[in-house]
């Protein structure tokens, strides 16, 4: 019987069903997961980088820290995160914001945002994570005026549209 390497463990490759695309090597829930991991944690650095957050903000970022950490830790997949590239490039608070890569079956960093818009409009599932954390605002902004709402509606358009391709 042969012992795997601690520092270099055995790669378990996807079967080609169970894969979002065919080359990479990650399912769909895995980069649902990852989709929602980059919404969270953009949404909740947002907050975080405010200078004066009311009790209102801490708790909703807080709760945004708490679910970006349980799902991050859910991520079967090899994954990394980098920082996310702009049209016209860095500006003030910019800086902050990520986004994740999965990677292929040789190996191959892929962008999710990229690995996304190849599918198209065609995954229902990123549809229902964009409704799910749409959700968690409208439910942190109550009956009030909406707060969390209208930036998450923001970050959206801007990760679909604003973000440099790479």
């Amino acid at each position: 019987m042969k012992k795997s390497d601690p520092l270099f463990p055995e790669k378990i490759v996807l079967a080609k069903k169970d894969r979002f695309i065919e080359t990479v090597n990650a399912g769909l829930e895995d980069i649902c997961k990852l989709y929602k991991v980059v919404l969270l944690y953009n949404l909740s650095m947002h907050f975080k980088k405010k200078l004066f957050n009311g009790d209102k903000e801490k708790a909703f970022e807080k709760e945004l820290h708490e679910l970006h950490q349980k799902t991050i830790k859910s991520v079967k997949c090899e994954h990394g995160s980098g920082p996310m590239l702009y049209v016209d490039g860095p500006g003030i608070g910019r800086a902050h914001k990520i986004d994740h890569s999965v990677y292929t079956i040789d190996g191959i960093p892929i962008n999710l945002k990229i690995l996304l818009r190849c599918k198209g409009g065609q995954v229902s599932e990123i549809d229902d994570v964009t409704k799910e954390v749409h959700d968690l605002c409208r439910k942190h902004d109550g009956f009030g005026v909406p707060t969390f709402t209208p930036v998450y509606e923001k970050h959206i358009e801007a990760y679909w549209h604003s973000y440099a391709d790479y």
